[in-house]
């Protein structure tokens, strides 16, 4: 769910609304259903869909870099080498370095 959450704050905080909204709706939605433990997570994800600028809104912290890398350490504590690269891989992609 983590990281599908980070690839939906993207694309809001790329501004594109009506993708992110669609994106919610096949990838999203579900996760609360099969995970009850990210209910909370999730409700937060999607509050940012309520707002008109998401950037302002209580729930920015999600958009922000540091999010990011926050929910990429947390969860892979010990990751294996290759997992790790995958990691670096998706962070400079997500971050557009």
């Amino acid at each position: 769910f983590c990281f599908t959450a980070i690839a939906f704050n993207r694309t809001i905080r790329n501004g594109r609304i009506e993708e992110a909204l669609h994106f919610a709706q096949e990838q999203l939605s579900e996760a609360g259903e099969s995970d009850p433990t990210v209910l909370n997570e999730l409700e937060r994800t999607l509050a940012l869909l309520a707002f008109e600028e998401p950037h302002k809104c209580p729930f920015s912290d999600l958009l922000h870099p540091t999010h990011r890398q926050k929910v990429t350490f947390s969860n892979n504590s010990y990751p294996s080498p290759v997992v790790s690269s995958v990691i670096i891989i998706i962070n400079i992609i997500v971050q557009g370095v």
